[in-house]
């Protein structure tokens, strides 16, 4: 069977994910881009493959190119390719680019986001979205309140007071390197539109969920382990971890409670309102080797001669994130996570970097875009101690028309 492009963009990005999700969770500028120049390097390999075949079989067909991975570009982002491809070919790409101010446009910036949800299942369950134009966002800022009943021509009873709570979307500048090489911009715009799609998609979903998993709130994202209760001890930026709630099981009185928790309403003090909590919205987050060493056998049933995987007393997500540390989980309420990433202003949204050396016939540039996330309130999600979680699940078995069940280690 005939390799798509899509199918070898996906492996090429399979290759490199442990190595890119590592640095972006260390934080180290060097670690990071040698993990991306590899990464781009491939991409980069990987386009100029898949356009080399369509070139010669089709001579860039729109209906091929579309089939393979590239879009039919709008008029606004041909303009901001070939202006792209004039300045790097310039004498002085350098100067060229640092001087081109035409801003990435928000088509490109929306499909990147799309591609994200695609291929990273953790993001797509969070409100994810392209912030190009928003400063803030509004919650519900009380309770639910009741109506009352009363006789048809009689007073009204009662009035509904609302309100809402504004959270400011402080942007933090989010960079990732692009690695131009010169052949790719003979290509084409399609093609640069390509690689340019597939190679920050990743590097941007992979910084994306280590700040919303974990992110301090310094210049990132306030991840979903932070305490962001009025009364965190918040220092030079960075908010405190949540105290752990420490769990051995996954069993039904265990999910329950921690269900209980979640359902708290967030703007009453006293502690005695609630809210619903659709159980399909609840996602749980491990660490890799806590969820094969652990999760797994929990969460895996022999049922009629037949494995179930990730089951649950309730219809909730199971993911791995090495943005956790072995030990913790987290579990909380996925869509109540707001991220967003948008163009960086008026200015050019690739410019030039002097982090990375130039390599023969390629040129190092950095991808600058803007983007925040963080829970909508303190208590949507449950930072979790999964360090002594039992393993031990109960076995279905099917006799004779009976259900019986046995512990099974």
């Amino acid at each position: 069977m005939k390799i798509t492009s899509k199918d070898l963009f996906a492996q090429v990005k399979k290759q490199h994910e442990t190595a890119l999700a590592a640095a972006f969770k260390s934080g180290d500028p060097e670690q990071m881009a040698t993990a991306m120049t590899a990464f781009f390097d491939g991409m980069n390999e990987a386009v100029l493959q898949r356009a080399a075949e369509e070139i010669d079989a089709r001579n860039q067909d729109a209906t091929i190119l579309t089939a393979r991975g590239a879009n039919v570009l709008t008029a606004a982002e041909r303009d901001y390719y070939d202006g792209l491809a004039k300045a790097l070919k310039s004498s002085d790409p350098r100067a060229a680019v640092a001087n081109y101010e035409v801003a990435m446009p928000q088509t490109v910036v929306e499909r990147i986001i799309r591609t994200i949800k695609k291929t990273h299942p953790l993001l797509d369950k969070l409100n994810f979205m392209s912030t190009a134009y928003l400063s803030r966002i509004l919650v519900n800022a009380k309770p639910a309140q009741l109506a009352a009943w009363g006789k048809i021509t009689g007073p009204v009873q009662k009035e509904i007071e609302g309100g809402v709570q504004e959270i400011a979307l402080t942007m933090c500048k989010l960079s990732a390197f692009l690695c131009i090489s010169m052949d790719l911009v003979e290509l084409g715009p399609e093609w640069m539109d390509t690689y340019a799609r597939e190679t920050l998609s990743e590097a941007i979903a992979c910084a994306c969920e280590a700040g919303a998993v974990a992110g301090t709130g310094k210049d990132e994202p306030i991840g979903m382990i932070r305490d962001i209760s009025p009364s965190a001890s918040v220092q030079d930026g960075v908010y405190p971890k949540q105290t752990p709630v420490k769990i051995k099981k996954l069993d039904p009185k265990t999910m329950g409670a921690l269900l209980k928790k979640l359902a708290r309403n967030p703007v009453d003090s006293t502690g005695n309102s609630a809210r619903a909590v659709d159980p399909r919205d609840i996602i749980l987050v491990f660490n890799p080797f806590d969820y094969w060493e652990k999760v797994f056998a929990a969460t895996t049933l022999l049922v009629g001669g037949q494995y179930m995987t990730n089951v649950l007393p309730i219809p909730a997500e199971i993911f791995q994130s090495s943005a956790l540390a072995q030990g913790e989980a987290v579990i909380g309420i996925a869509p109540y996570y707001f991220i967003g990433v948008g163009p960086a202003g008026k200015q050019g949204t690739i410019i030039p970097d002097d982090s990375v050396k130039f390599l023969e016939d390629q040129r190092a540039y950095k991808a600058k875009l803007q983007g925040n996330g963080r829970p909508m309130d303190q208590y949507a999600f449950l930072l979790l101690d999964v360090s002594e979680l039992d393993s031990v699940v109960s076995t279905i078995v099917e006799v004779s028309g009976t259900v019986a069940t046995k512990e099974q280690a």
